[in-house]
């Protein structure tokens, strides 16, 4: 099966997305979208990916989000929102 979306809204005990965790996968496609629980994406982790959107208006406790986590797919250079307004540059 391939894996064409990622949600992890609701993954409670999820904390850290690895670096290059989903590196290259480019049949990943559509908007990721973090949890409350996430704290980090690491290095690479989406790099070269075909993601299209990416949702942490309910990633409370995100604190970093690592050099090249999106480089080489559409999101890179956006910045994006936490709900209380802390926001990020993917790169």
């Amino acid at each position: 099966t391939d894996l064409t979306e990622l949600d992890i809204s609701e993954a409670t005990a999820l904390q850290t997305i690895g670096d290059e965790a989903f590196y290259s996968n480019q049949k990943l496609t559509g908007t990721l979208k973090v949890g409350p629980a996430v704290t980090s994406i690491g290095y690479y982790a989406f790099a070269s990916t075909d993601l299209t959107g990416i949702d942490i208006s309910e990633a409370t406790a995100l604190q970093t989000i690592g050099e090249y986590a999106f480089a080489g797919t559409p999101l890179a250079g956006q910045t994006v929102y936490k709900a209380d307004g802390t926001s990020f540059l993917l790169n």
